[in-house]
């Protein structure tokens, strides 16, 4: 995402563009971590795993209903 923001063609663009580009890769140079509740970490794994959760439960719906 940085890289996208500073790779973009913005030399000569207007300064609130210049200020809100410099915003993108200021917080994108941040590490974060996504929390259940604000107190549990979620991985990819979980994410991945909920995911496709979703995605069986959505076409038991849809084949049951066919």
């Amino acid at each position: 995402m940085r890289d996208a923001a500073f790779g973009c063609d913005w030399v000569g663009t207007p300064n609130p563009f210049q200020r809100s580009l410099m915003f993108i890769i200021a917080t994108a140079n941040k590490e974060f971590q996504l929390t259940a509740g604000k107190f549990v970490p979620v991985s990819n794994v979980t994410t991945l795993n909920v995911c496709i959760y979703v995605i069986m439960q959505a076409s038991e719906t849809i084949f049951h209903y066919s």
